[in-house]
């Protein structure tokens, strides 16, 4: 979070867009004129963006981009709370680099993958609808290994198990960093996906794709 806070604010000066006193600037609040695929004109920009460095700035580095000479006046420039500030320079000293870009890409391509999955036709032939979900779901647990970082050996192994064992498509998911996994597959191949995985992992829960969460009103 501290870095996609960071990347937000820096993008904007980029884009010499104001910033007010106390604002919270996050990856989710800018505009695009590009109406078929906005998300990709903003990651044309981050990446323009932090072509030179990489995108990797160690905290003090970050501090002078921001004109914040405390950690104080950090935490008040990017609306992050001190004591989490203090916490993170304890926990990785004056020389981590920071992730910027990386943090950003996996934002902006997450989103784009979230829209892709919302525009898939209801009415096509179930094959393609799975196997492009699938695909969406792959792509976003390379994703969150890779750029955002938030995976580990043990869940990768249940991605690659599998997608191996009958799974159309899996990625890490969960509160906080993971820890639990969510696998796409045909009801055919439940039972033989179920037996494979079981020898790997103590918990499994079949379920089915539903609705969600929704809001009924009520008239008398």
């Amino acid at each position: 979070m501290f870095e996609t806070r960071v990347a937000a604010l820096l993008l904007k000066k980029h884009r010499n867009e104001r910033i007010n006193a106390g604002e919270k600037v996050l990856l989710s609040d800018f505009e695009t004129t590009n109406k078929t695929d906005p998300y990709l004109d903003l990651i044309e920009q981050v990446t323009d963006l932090f072509r030179a460095s990489g995108g990797r700035y160690t905290i003090n580095e970050i501090q002078e981009l921001l004109q914040a000479n405390t950690l104080e006046s950090l935490s008040e420039c990017i609306q992050f709370p001190i004591k989490s500030l203090n916490l993170i320079r304890e926990a990785h000293g004056d020389q981590f680099k920071f992730n910027l870009l990386d943090r950003a890409l996996h934002v902006y391509n997450e989103v784009s993958r979230v829209l892709k999955m919302h525009a898939i036709d209801s009415n096509a032939n179930n094959q393609e609808n799975q196997a492009l979900t699938g695909q969406l779901l792959n792509e976003s647990h390379e994703s969150l290994r890779r750029l955002y970082e938030c995976s580990c050996d043990e869940l990768d192994l249940l991605v690659d198990l599998s997608n191996r064992s009958g799974a159309t498509g899996a990625k890490l998911t969960g509160a906080g960093w993971a820890g639990c996994l969510v696998s796409l597959v045909p009801k055919e191949k439940a039972d033989e996906y179920e037996r494979c995985l079981s020898k790997h992992s103590k918990f499994l829960i079949r379920t089915r794709p539903n609705q969600g969460a929704a809001i009924y009103e009520v008239k008398n």
